[in-house]
């Protein structure tokens, strides 16, 4: 089966491959003392910017789960740790970007580019060879509003690492609290599903749910990718963060 990728952080399953066990969970029987409980930001009209907090040196730190499954096999399950770390931030033509490098074990895996101004939050481009979606696609629109949809058509890096067309139907499922391992986070919970087609003619559909706490950043992801009889699920959780207010 192919590798499949996250093409909403540009994370590649390779990252986490060997990492955990197959056909089942590699967690430890004893479990970890509790983390501390995450605040909690209400959202305004004037700290929706702060839905992801883009200054240099803020980070996030996840645990990363990921299962592989195809027709006639079993299901593979990886984890890992990875963190995201503001390396970059830049203002051009109203928007103010940054750039999220993407670290293992120390060591930088990839980057992604990503953007916000007062109409939503956009993604920009992954990888270092800054694969660029056009036009740029939006994560979240602004102002929140809860049961809104906003569609996304356009191309970029699709979830099999190669450039083509991508469709998504977006909603804001209002608040509520994502599951993280820092205890649960009062969030603005964002699901998607679509479709690509990638260059050379695959394709496949994809669903996307994302949970971002003001004044803290992204939570939870969970991406389901569906290729032909193969499929592919991924979840960051959050495990640590430090941000700069």
């Amino acid at each position: 089966m192919k590798s499949l990728s996250l093409s909403i952080v540009a994370l590649s399953l390779g990252l986490v491959a060997g990492c955990g066990s197959s056909g089942g969970s590699s967690a430890s029987a004893n479990q970890a003392p509790a983390a501390p409980k995450l605040p909690t930001v209400e959202l305004t009209a004037s700290n929706q910017r702060e839905i992801f907090p883009f200054k240099e040196g803020n980070s996030w730190v996840f645990t990363v789960e990921a299962e592989q499954a195809a027709a006639g096999q079993q299901a593979r399950s990886s984890n890992a740790e990875m963190e995201y770390r503001v390396t970059k931030v830049w203002e051009d033509g109203g928007l103010t970007h940054a750039t999220l490098s993407i670290f293992q074990n120390g060591q930088k895996k990839d980057e992604q580019e990503w953007a916000v101004d007062d109409k939503g939050l956009y993604q920009i481009s992954v990888h270092a060879t800054k694969k660029a979606f056009s036009p740029k696609l939006m994560e979240v629109k602004f102002p929140v509003k809860d049961q809104e949809d906003f569609k996304y058509s356009g191309t970029g890096l699709t979830p099999i690492g190669k450039m083509g067309k991508l469709t998504y139907a977006f909603k804001n499922d209002g608040i509520m609290a994502a599951d993280t391992d820092m205890g649960a986070a009062k969030s603005i919970f964002i699901e998607s599903v679509g479709t690509f087609e990638a260059d050379g003619g695959a394709k496949g559909r994809i669903a996307v749910n994302q949970w971002f706490a003001p004044g803290i950043g992204l939570v939870r992801l969970k991406q389901i990718v569906i290729l032909g009889q193969a499929s592919t699920s991924v979840t960051l959780r959050l495990k640590s963060y430090n941000v700069k207010k």
